[in-house]
């Protein structure tokens, strides 16, 4: 999949609610590029919104995000609940705006594999967190990203979990904190 030139949002998944475990579902994206897109507003790229599915799980893999504009929106809008959002062996480089805003009404856990982020630039951190969030990044590399506001990287609010395992930061920097900020 390649998306270039783009000024339009590309998903969302929005506006239901279930207990039920009995059929889990499972969306995969994989092998894609999106660059150049221009998003103004309170747009973003993906919205996942809105809804309580603990049967969900939703991958995002190998996938390039670069030189992409988000103004008030965010590139990944993850206001769920569900079981996993799993983001593997993606790219993000020379973006401007927060890459992901994450939430939930009960738990959702977020988590990012071996995933490069280089040359990022944010108002706020590149990841925010609310509430009921576990944000865990494995064998990440952070690399010149730069926050116009609080934390480079990461800005965690109430009730949030964030982990860190075998990543690394590279000369990331931030108007006020550091890497994390809460």
């Amino acid at each position: 999949m390649l998306i270039i030139n783009n000024q339009l949002q590309f998903m969302t998944v929005e506006g239901f609610a279930t207990e039920s475990l009995a059929n889990p579902v499972h969306i995969q994206l994989s092998n894609g590029t999106i660059s150049n897109t221009r998003l103004h507003g309170k747009d973003s790229l993906f919205v996942f919104n809105d809804f309580v599915y603990q049967g969900l799980r939703m991958e995002i893999a190998n996938f390039s995000f670069s030189f992409n504009r988000v103004e008030l929106g965010f590139l990944l809008n993850i206001a769920h609940s569900s079981n996993l959002l799993l983001i593997r062996n993606c790219s993000f480089s020379h973006n401007y705006g927060i890459i992901a805003l994450v939430q939930a009404q009960k738990h959702i856990n977020v988590s990012f594999e071996s995933s490069f982020f280089s040359r990022n630039t944010a108002k706020e951190a590149l990841f925010q967190t609310k509430a009921n969030v576990l944000l865990s990044f494995s064998g990440s590399v952070f690399k010149e990203n730069y926050s116009l506001g609080r934390g480079s990287i990461i800005f965690a609010d109430t009730d949030s979990f964030v982990e860190m395992i075998q990543s690394e930061f590279h000369k990331n920097y931030a108007l006020l904190g550091g890497v994390f900020f809460s």
